[in-house]
């Protein structure tokens, strides 16, 4: 907004000056010695130091405040806009929750004549997949089996991981990846995935065979963050490729108000352009690789601090202590900078009228023009200053 009017002003104040010099004898009845007087106090009165001054002190107060509370902020547009959101979208795994995966179930089909070699087919798979649930897996299973059988995989994106051994084709995938499902394996399915859970399936030459469910703890701080949004009507996203069910029971949990499901990393970007399109000022909080596009395409990204390197390089704000309420002292403090330049717009334009108005009244000097004016740059400042005080 300033950015806008400050050329303006200074365009309209010097056009007024030249008014005054040019028609002052003539209009007003002024000498030349008063008509000069005059517009050098004028235009000292009127200069835009103040208004200059009332943004960029009270903004690099409020980064420098963030950086103590442990939240870089790269620019000040992204403070100042942020309490302008109206929606933040949430990654879950190392965001919502606390990053660490741990198997919570696993059923085996009895059609499997040996246990042990399959779980250690399934070890093999897993140690070779990139999947953010691949470790929870291996670290698990390991212990039942004696032996990891060494595989080459191929994985397929949004159908799991793959891998031929004793003429057999194996399959890990979540259950989207499947058709024609058993009942019986759906009803595990789904009573898990109502409880929270993410389900992935084993299948041997398509048939499944098995079914692990894997779980994550919330993050401590996520209900406090949500809870603040829901107040401020700030709307929160979950962005997850887990099922619907599963999305909504952690919707339920932690209280969020949407969910977006069964979405590819590689599409987390689109999901939010697509917000954008429906005027949604929007920021995505993530920390993975795979966030990081949609870090770059929200109008503010917020990584988290223990997050990958390119989605901390990526982000505009970073979360050094994987506080989620130091998301709430940014917004608070977001707040407070958009009042205080206000404040200070109202300041600086309020004193320059009064200054103006003695001016054309023979109220004032030059010398009291400039010490005035001055004063006011310097209330300004101190009233900036109020942004190096912590949010409570």
């Amino acid at each position: 907004m300033i950015k806008n009017f400050e050329p303006m002003y200074v365009k309209g104040v010097l056009s007024i000056f030249f008014i005054l010099l040019l028609f002052g004898p003539n209009i007003f009845g002024w000498s030349i010695e008063n008509t000069l007087t005059k517009g050098l106090t004028f235009i000292v009165s009127t200069s835009p130091c103040a208004l200059a001054v009332s943004v960029i002190p009270a903004t690099l107060a409020g980064i420098a405040t963030l950086a103590k509370q442990g939240v870089i902020v790269k620019g000040g547009a992204y403070l100042s806009h942020l309490c302008e959101l109206n929606t933040i979208a949430f990654d879950k795994t190392g965001t919502l929750t606390r990053g660490e995966p741990t198997v919570d179930d696993y059923v085996i089909s009895s059609q499997v004549e040996n246990i042990e070699e399959f779980l250690g087919i399934i070890v093999g798979m897993e140690k070779q997949s990139n999947h953010p649930l691949a470790v929870a897996i291996t670290t698990f299973f390991e212990k039942y089996s004696d032996k990891t059988i060494a595989l080459d995989i191929e994985n397929k994106l949004g159908e799991g991981v793959f891998a031929t051994y004793n003429h057999k084709y194996y399959q890990i995938a979540k259950p989207s990846a499947f058709e024609n499902i058993n009942s019986e394996w759906i009803e595990i399915c789904e009573k898990k995935e109502q409880e929270g859970a993410t389900v992935v399936f084993l299948a041997v030459n398509r048939s499944i065979m098995g079914l692990i469910s894997i779980k994550d703890k919330p993050q401590s701080t996520a209900s406090s963050l949500l809870g603040y949004l829901d107040k401020e009507n700030i709307q929160s996203l979950l962005i997850t490729g887990d099922s619907e069910k599963t999305g909504q029971a952690i919707a339920r949990q932690l209280g969020i108000n949407k969910v977006i499901s069964n979405v590819l990393p590689e599409d987390k970007a689109s999901q939010i352009m697509y917000l954008q399109k429906n005027n949604e000022l929007i920021a995505m909080v993530g920390d993975g690789v795979n966030d990081a596009p949609a870090l770059a395409t929200a109008n503010i990204g917020i990584a988290m601090g223990n997050g990958s390197d390119i989605a901390i390089e990526t982000a505009d704000i970073v979360i050094l202590r994987n506080d989620l309420t130091k998301i709430i002292t940014a917004h608070q403090l977001s707040k407070r900078l958009k009042v205080i330049i206000k404040q200070n717009i109202c300041l600086a334009m309020g004193i320059v009228i009064i200054l103006v108005i003695m001016t054309f009244y023979n109220q004032l000097s030059v010398v009291q023009s400039m010490v005035l004016h001055e004063g006011s740059s310097l209330i300004v400042l101190i009233n900036s200053l109020r942004m190096l005080k912590s949010p409570k």
